[in-house]
């Protein structure tokens, strides 16, 4: 995928030379107040006469006409850019088995009007057929979908399946797993966008065999209030199932976001060192100040606000996280490719011949951070034998052509998270006097504080 900021630019700077006239905010901003799923890269319809095509690359986000502002999505490379739009119409198609769900993020600083209801800051609502969004002083648009699009609004999608505690639960379906599925809901008390993950009560008995309600997701997140840690609100037990209320992050995890066909795609050090410090400053406040290890961090169990860089990160996914009161735990659990040498070393009963702690999570952050910089896994092979055989002997190779631009003060931080030995491994507070991190601390802190703690 194109990077959205610099295709913006690109075209802003092409077609739009002087950077005072009111197309290029046009361009450079639009995307900044409108932000699509990932699921909506397939499909574009754009029945516009008499456009300007321009031939770019296999991408391009933003199509301008006198009356048409709009960001486009498609596999074609023909698109239309023209210089004279103040309203628009979003017009999208999409592979019928991958439905959508368009949304919108407000990231401006003049504010939106969502069909003549200001937004909040940062706020997220989903649109539906006919919706129309006001980008003060700049434009007005509308959102169309096709009668085969149409998602949100159709009775199968857009149906309330029950009612809990006065939240609705929709039959939207976001995601499922191997613990339970995760559905659109809305508070009949707050504004604001929202998801429930709905856990079998049986499904938590391989964890926790209490009657009562222990569901260790809730319990554990329900104590954190941090800016990179997923938001939960409530957590009700109702017909034998859990229901988790959490945020609706839109923006997609980590792993979608590095996704670039059939493989993963490296990001710039400067881009990745961002999203590597916000990672840290979540584990630095669960090891440290709650005691709980994660357990399961890897790319999936990373969300982003918006699929862009620089954006806020979140962690996620807190099912298999332990409160370590002791430091110190045997459970042989989480994705073995992400995981500590320790933590699969493990007898016939399933658990870890020597305990291990807080540092398993040290080690996946060093495989997520390997990835983002080359975009490799370490230690992947298709077979789970020779991931733990691999990661055991934990061979770096940074002579590889992908690490050609990276400094070596990134790939000594690296080696510095994936010690074998983790006696040897830093901990989580080590990690913020690394080099790699101290020489841009400044930096980092600077623009943590003024964008993430806003």
């Amino acid at each position: 995928m194109a990077n959205i900021t610099d295709t913006t630019e690109v075209a802003a700077e092409k077609y739009f030379q002087k950077p005072d006239e009111i197309h290029y905010r046009y361009a450079k901003h639009v995307l900044r107040y409108l932000v699509l799923t990932k699921k909506l890269m397939h499909y574009l319809t754009c029945e516009e006469g008499d456009e300007n095509y321009v031939a770019y690359n296999d991408r391009t986000f933003l199509s301008l006409s006198d009356d048409l502002i709009s960001m486009t999505i498609s596999d074609d490379i023909s698109k239309t850019v023209r210089k004279d739009g103040i309203t628009g119409d979003i017009k999208l198609g999409y592979a019928p088995e991958i439905p959508p769900i368009v949304y919108v993020i407000d990231n401006s600083r003049n504010g939106v009007l969502h069909n003549s209801e200001e937004m909040q800051k940062g706020e997220i609502r989903y649109l539906r057929h006919g919706d129309k969004l006001e980008l003060k002083t700049a434009c007005t648009i509308e959102f169309f979908e096709s009668e085969s699009c149409s998602v949100i609004d159709s009775p199968a999608m857009s149906q309330v399946t029950q009612s809990v505690n006065g939240w609705q639960i929709s039959s939207i379906k976001l995601g499922s797993g191997s613990f339970g599925s995760v559905h659109i809901a809305r508070s009949l008390i707050h504004k604001g966008a929202f998801a429930v993950k709905i856990i079998p009560k049986q499904k938590t008995s391989r964890f926790d065999n209490s009657k009562v309600f222990q569901s260790r997701e809730a319990t554990l997140l329900s104590k954190i209030n941090h800016p990179n840690i997923i938001k939960i609100h409530e957590a009700i037990e109702k017909n034998n199932k859990f229901y988790i209320f959490q945020d609706l992050i839109c923006g997609g995890d980590l792993f979608s976001y590095l996704v670039n066909d059939n493989y993963l795609k490296a990001i710039p050090e400067r881009e990745a060192i961002f999203i590597v410090f916000q990672i840290m400053k979540a584990l630095q406040f669960l090891h440290k100040n709650l005691l709980i290890v994660h357990r399961d961090l890897k790319l999936d169990n990373v969300l982003m606000h918006i699929p862009l860089p620089k954006s806020r990160i979140y962690l996620c996914d807190f099912g298999i996280a332990k409160q370590l009161p002791s430091g110190r735990t045997t459970t042989c659990v989480g994705t073995i490719e992400y995981s500590a040498p320790e933590v699969f070393k493990c007898d016939s009963n399933g658990r870890a011949i020597e305990a291990y702690n807080f540092k398993c999570d040290i080690w996946s952050l060093g495989i997520i951070t390997h990835i983002l910089l080359s975009g490799i896994s370490p230690f992947y092979a298709h077979e789970k034998a020779s991931i733990l055989l691999a990661s055991r002997e934990g061979k770096l190779n940074f002579n590889r052509k992908q690490f050609s631009h990276t400094s070596s003060l990134a790939q000594r931080f690296v080696s510095a998270l994936l010690k074998v030995d983790a006696s040897k491994r830093l901990d989580i507070d080590e990690c913020f006097e690394h080099g790699w991190i101290k020489r841009n601390k400044a930096k980092l802190e600077a623009f943590y504080r003024d964008h993430i703690l806003i």
